[in-house]
């Protein structure tokens, strides 16, 4: 009787072990889900950015100019994304360098961003 006793316990033991290690598992795929959700976001933030700042190029080129903070903006969840614009010109003439960086706080607290570049140029008279 004490040996199937001492056996039940082990396999109470081992099933106990195996329901932790699972709930840590599924708790760290639901965070890395998270922040990918997040990155996503910030991805599709930065990419409306410079298709705006393509847009402005086509109709005011000299305009384009760095912005130390464009917007914050929150989705759904409650994450705040701060969205940064660096403009520099003259490195590779006759375009300009457009850097966009979306930074946020991920649920850790530890510091997130995404930056996206490219060039605008001077649009060629008559050609839209």
């Amino acid at each position: 009787m004490v040996p199937a006793f001492v056996g039940l316990l082990v396999v109470v033991l081992i099933l106990g072990l195996s329901a932790l290690s699972l709930s840590g598992v599924q708790s760290l795929l639901w965070l890395n889900g998270e922040t990918a959700r997040q990155r996503e976001h910030a991805l599709m933030v930065a990419t409306q950015q410079l298709e705006a700042v393509r847009a402005q190029a086509r109709s005011a080129y000299e305009q384009v100019a760095s912005t130390s903070q464009i917007s914050a903006k929150t989705d759904a969840v409650g994450t705040t994304y701060l969205l940064t614009q660096v403009v520099a010109a003259g490195e590779y003439a006759p375009y300009k360098v457009v850097n966009v960086v979306v930074r946020w706080n991920d649920r850790s607290g530890r510091s997130q961003d995404v930056v996206l570049a490219t060039l605008v140029s001077r649009p060629t008279p008559g050609v839209n």
